[in-house]
């Protein structure tokens, strides 16, 4: 039984990693990229106008 908890554990800290891994280089990768920021900045945008338009139909 403490041979499965250990290979759980460890099996878990080496997928965990994998996403932190994956994690950093998505960041990366949108923080130096204009062209996703732009279309960040435009998404938030458009998130922003439509819960104006919710706030102004139900008023």
């Amino acid at each position: 039984m403490l041979m499965l908890c250990a290979t759980m554990t460890v099996m878990t800290l080496m997928v965990f990693e994998g996403l932190a891994w994956a994690s950093r280089l998505a960041g990366q990768k949108v923080s130096t990229s204009h062209r996703i920021q732009c279309a960040k900045q435009r998404i938030a945008g458009i998130v922003f106008l439509g819960l104006a338009a919710k706030l102004i139909l139900q008023s």
